[in-house]
Formats: C-alpha cells, sequence, structure tokens
C-alpha cells in the first residue's frame, strides 16, 4: 500500500515524486521510458524574458529563485552538476525588431536583465542590425536529472518500467487498484500521453509537435546560447542543440524531413558557416490554451489527480508547482487559481 501512485517520469512527475517523498508519503512511478518525450528532448532553458514583447516571464520572480534552490538541493543529493548559469545572446532578426527594442529602452520598459549586445561575432548573417543580451538565464540538464532520479527510484524500489493500462486501473472500498497495487490516490503526470486519459478529456490541450537538431559548428566557440530566428545552444565539443520548430497538426511524433529543412533552412539564414547534422529529434509538447499548468484533483473522484501541462517552460514551472501541489495533497493548502485545473472543468461545466 502506497500513499500515490504516479505516472510518469517525465519533469512533472519526478518533481511530484520528490515533495512529497520530502512530505513523508509513500510513493510509486509507473513510467514507459521514451527517449523522444518532452522531457527527454528538452534543452531546459530557463529564461526569464518572454518572446518578442521583451517581458519578464508569468511569476519568474517567484518561480526562478525556488527552481535554483530545488536543483541545487538535488544537485547535492544526486552528486552531480544540473544548473548553470548562462545568458542569451538575441540578434535582431530586422530593423522592426531593433526600433521596439529601442523604443522601450527609451521609455524605461525594459526590464533589468535586458542589455544591449556587444560585439556580434562575424559568423552570424546581418550582425549590423544589433541585438540584445539576456541576463540571468540558466541551463537545467534535464537527461542528467531525470536519468539519475530514475535511477534513485529503482534503487528504492519506487519505479516499475512498464507501460501502464488504464483498463487495470479501478477503485474499492476507498482505494486505488492498480494490478497487484493499492493506493490512496494515482496522479497522471503523463505529458503529452494525457490526450487519451478518459478521466480529464474536456480539458483544451494544444499538442504541438516539436524537432531539433544536433549540429556540429567547427570554429564556432561561442559561450552562452544564441538566437537569431532560431536557438542555438551549446552542448560540448563544437556540438549544439538547433532548434525547435512548432507543428500543430502533424502525423505523429517521428523526426520529418519538413522539420529537419525548415530548421537547416533557419540556421544557414543565422550563421554563414558551415555545419553538419549529427542528430534529429522529436518530441510532443502537451501545451494549453491559456499557458498554465493543468493541476489539481477531479472534481468526482478526489482519488484521481493531474499535474501536467507545463509547455515549454517544464524546468522552471515544474519545481514550484510541485511543492504547490503536494502541499495541497499533504495539508489541504490551497492551489494557485490560475493553475487549479477546477478552473477548466468548472466551466466546461457550466456550458453543458
Amino acid at each position: 500500500m502506497v500513499d500515490y501512485l504516479i505516472i510518469g517520469q517525465g519533469i512533472a512527475g519526478s518533481m511530484l515524486t520528490w515533495f512529497l517523498t520530502k512530505a513523508n508519503q509513500k510513493v510509486f512511478l509507473i513510467d514507459e521510458f521514451h527517449p523522444n518525450s518532452a522531457s527527454q528532448v528538452a534543452t531546459g532553458v530557463i529564461n526569464p524574458i518572454t518572446g518578442k514583447r521583451l517581458v519578464k516571464s508569468w511569476r519568474i520572480d517567484e518561480l526562478l529563485p525556488f527552481a535554483k534552490n530545488t536543483y541545487t538541493e538535488l544537485e547535492h543529493e544526486l552528486g552531480i552538476k544540473l544548473l548553470s548559469e548562462t545568458r542569451i545572446h538575441r540578434i535582431f532578426s530586422n530593423p522592426e525588431d531593433f526600433q521596439f527594442f529601442r523604443q522601450k529602452n527609451e521609455l524605461g520598459e525594459l526590464p533589468e536583465n535586458i542589455k544591449p549586445l556587444i560585439g556580434i561575432p562575424a559568423c552570424f548573417q546581418d550582425a549590423h542590425l544589433g541585438g540584445i543580451e539576456i541576463h540571468g538565464v540558466y541551463l537545467l540538464n534535464y537527461q542528467f536529472l531525470l536519468a539519475a532520479m530514475r535511477k534513485k527510484f529503482l534503487e528504492n524500489n519506487m519505479l516499475a518500467e512498464e507501460k501502464f493500462e488504464q483498463e487495470q486501473l479501478h477503485f474499492e472500498n476507498g482505494k486505488v487498484i492498480y494490478k497487484n497495487m493499492e493506493a490512496s490516490k494515482i496522479i497522471f503526470c503523463e505529458g503529452s500521453s494525457a490526450g487519451s486519459n478518459s478521466f480529464f478529456q474536456t480539458l483544451p490541450y494544444n499538442f504541438a509537435k516539436g524537432e531539433a537538431l544536433t549540429v556540429e559548428i567547427p570554429g564556432f566557440n561561442q559561450t552562452g546560447i544564441w538566437h537569431k530566428g532560431i536557438f542555438i545552444t551549446p552542448l560540448a565539443n563544437e556540438l549544439y542543440r538547433v532548434g525547435a520548430t512548432y507543428d500543430w497538426d502533424f502525423p505523429d511524433a517521428l523526426p520529418s524531413e519538413k522539420g529537419k529543412a525548415e530548421l537547416e533552412k533557419k540556421l544557414k539564414r543565422a550563421i554563414n558557416i558551415p555545419y553538419k547534422v549529427v542528430d534529429h529529434v522529436a518530441a510532443i509538447r502537451p501545451t494549453v490554451k491559456d499557458r498554465r499548468p493543468l493541476i489539481g484533483v477531479h472534481p468526482e473522484n478526489n482519488q484521481v489527480g493531474i499535474f501536467n501541462g507545463m509547455g515549454t517552460k517544464g524546468a522552471s514551472l515544474a519545481p514550484y508547482f510541485a511543492k504547490q501541489f503536494a502541499d495541497f495533497l499533504t495539508t489541504g493548502k490551497c492551489l494557485d487559481e490560475e493553475v487549479d485545473v477546477a478552473r477548466i472543468i468548472s466551466a466546461a461545466e457550466r456550458s453543458k
């Protein structure tokens, strides 16, 4: 008998398990490893600035310090380096981007961590357009984190590496029964697999396929993350991650020639030196229409919960809201209304 049965060991399931365990709860996970899941292929950038509007990301002043503290604690616990501070060097793609930046700068409307970009390397196209430098950016090694946590869960007999079969799930005498396991609650942290979850059919997912390349760029030798129509993120030994695409209409989750062509086209517009593609990955992101996570319990069965919808910001969102959800589950502390799944389920019920 466990307190919580968690389905999925991506960033959401791993963080929730971490905080529930810290609250002295007994947790068991079920996860069928997928190398092309969103968490497994994510770059792990925590960017305090959102998009072309050059404004702070939603609640980043709360999310970032909490994420830093959590990952630092995990570094000590797991004995590995996970988080590093970096910068994003964003080169303007057109004169309009420069004019927008200049106007906001003159009006004093820019966040303090945005500075003009000085000294753009000659390997970039149209370097004369200028750019900005975003400070206070962090890079999380998703793959190290998830692999280390998976190893720890397996060593502690907390994880079954298998596909979850919903038809094997039922409820009996106030207990969650799955095969030969019993739990008080089941929490779904399934990522893009949530589309087939019968408990939460009314949730407005916008599944987006993203593709990225790993490329070798001899002589590039640039530190930090560079962006000119596409992100170029350093990995190691002249290898860089280039991405990512957004495709809202896709037949499958596999890397496509269309996606590769789009990425290479953008990369050639960004740099003027040779490169070599060494890998091509794809994954489905579980994004939500209002860009907020989906957290809470089912209104008709409080033994069923969900922790999902992190989208592209899982590295910053997951620690903070995993702690909040763990507090909700163990102490009854309220969830933030902006992330509580009741905001959507209640609206769906009212519209009937």
